[in-house]
């Protein structure tokens, strides 16, 4: 544990958060919209297209679920202002489900938009995420929980859920 005497007691209730799930939309929104728009040279596969709606819609739709999971289900706010890490329900499958779920909603959007230069947009993203996470919130909670956190961290996914190598 870090003995720093600015050390936080308690987690922001949003903390960098908004700041991912919005660059997210707004990335891939304007990726799909250059897209459309003719102003990128599109590599669309016509022929696949009810392939890519179906298939966009799947990872968008898991998104939207692990999202209200995490936020209704997981009864997140309320332990935040109870300083509680929450490691069960779907946080045990993966530990930033919130941003998981926004990463999958933009990848079904990529994928749905049916356009081959779009795949990038989701690695782009999940670069994004682990170097945001990594900096804040990972620091923040491993100076809060301690080895709580570690352990936690051994066994559950930084962004993909029931992705883990174990070790």
């Amino acid at each position: 544990m870090n003995d720093n005497k600015t050390q936080k007691t308690h987690l922001p209730f949003f903390g960098v958060g908004p700041y991912y799930v919005f660059g997210a939309f707004a990335l891939t929104a304007l990726c799909i919209w250059l897209s459309v728009s003719g102003l990128v040279n599109s590599f669309k596969a016509e022929q696949y297209q009810t392939a890519a709606y179906i298939i966009g819609g799947v990872f968008a739709a898991f998104g939207l679920s692990l999202w209200i999971a995490a936020i209704v289900g997981s009864k997140i706010m309320s332990k935040i202002a109870h300083n509680q890490l929450v490691i069960s329900g779907v946080y045990s499958l993966t530990r930033n489900p919130i941003y998981s779920a926004a990463w999958f909603i933009c990848t079904g959007a990529c994928v749905a938009a049916n356009d081959l230069w779009l795949i990038a947009v989701p690695f782009v993203l999940w670069l994004a995420l682990t170097i945001l996470m990594k900096r804040t919130e990972e620091k923040w909670l491993l100076d809060l929980y301690g080895e709580q956190y570690v352990e936690y961290c051994r066994h559950v996914n930084r962004c993909i859920p029931f992705f883990h190598l174990r070790k």
